[in-house]
């Protein structure tokens, strides 16, 4: 990694590191209200830190855990770990009627040795319906 040895006592390190976020499966159909299983593959690279830190930030949903025409199961995510490198977790199958579809968000984040942080997120989709758009 040019210009990250230690022997060079100005080198600044300020470009966090790059990350990408990939979730399989990444669309749950059918929505039956039924937990999936989720494994996230996520790739860090940095340009002076040959290991960057990846931990799972956040599970987000554009629809709320309970809320009508959406069966009334909870909880809609089970098995993260937050704040640590968890790829393995839980999210339900189901979504609103008359809605166009569940999306939820799962960031992760990097961080490098000089302390430069990243976000990356993907999703996972339990869509209104099977057509293709």
């Amino acid at each position: 990694y040019e210009g990250c040895a230690a022997d060079i006592a100005d080198f600044i390190d300020d470009t966090p590191p790059a990350s990408d976020a990939v979730l399989r499966p990444d669309t749950l159909w059918a929505p039956n209200h039924k937990m999936r299983d989720i494994t996230a593959t996520v790739t860090a690279v940095d340009n002076c830190d040959t290991d960057p830190e990846v931990v799972l930030l956040s599970i987000d949903s554009n629809e709320p855990a309970n809320a009508k025409g959406d069966g009334n199961f909870e909880p809609d995510v089970a098995g993260a770990d937050f704040i640590t490198e968890d790829y393995g977790f839980q999210l339900r199958a189901e979504r609103q009627g008359g809605k166009p579809g569940r999306v939820y968000t799962v960031t992760y984040g990097t961080a490098d040795d000089s302390g430069n942080m990243a976000e990356e997120s993907a999703t996972v989709t339990v869509p209104s319906n099977q057509k293709k758009k």
